[in-house]
Parts: structure tokens; C-alpha cells; sequence
């Protein structure tokens, strides 16, 4: 699992990640909206999720949090 983060403040996300005891990766160029993530997949809500394949490779996007749910009970 990777988390990527639209926070414009590093201090603000830093203090989100501990408060949510995130156990994976978290990434931000702390962009926000402005994020070359948003930009290059047309991120326009949160939260957005995006399904990898184990080569890394892009399945399916913009994929909604039931959706996730039932794919993560399948897979693990």
C-alpha cells in the first residue's frame, strides 16, 4: 500500500502520518492540488484509490472505497 499525500505543508502532513500510525509508504512532492500525481491521472476527489498489479503496472483507477474493500478481502 502506498499513500500519496495533497498536503501543501510538510509539517501538517509529517503530523498526519504519526497520528494515523500509517504502516506503509507515504509520498507527497507537497504540491497539493498542483500535484504532478493529480495532473498525470486526473485526480479531482479524495479519496482516490489506484489498483497496481505486481509488475507495478496500473489496473484500474478512480476505483471507489467498496470497491476497494472487496478487492483487498479477494487478494489477502
Amino acid at each position: 500500500m502506498v499513500s500519496v499525500s495533497l498536503d501543501n505543508s510538510k509539517e501538517r502532513w509529517k503530523t498526519a502520518i504519526a497520528q494515523n500510525n500509517s504502516s506503509w509508504l507515504e509520498i507527497s512532492d507537497l504540491q497539493g492540488w498542483e500535484s504532478a500525481v493529480c495532473n498525470k491521472h486526473n485526480v479531482s476527489r479524495l479519496p482516490y484509490h489506484v489498483l497496481l498489479n505486481p509488475k507495478g503496472e496500473i489496473v484500474k483507477t478512480a476505483i471507489s472505497n467498496q470497491e476497494l474493500v472487496k478487492v483487498l478481502k479477494e487478494v489477502l
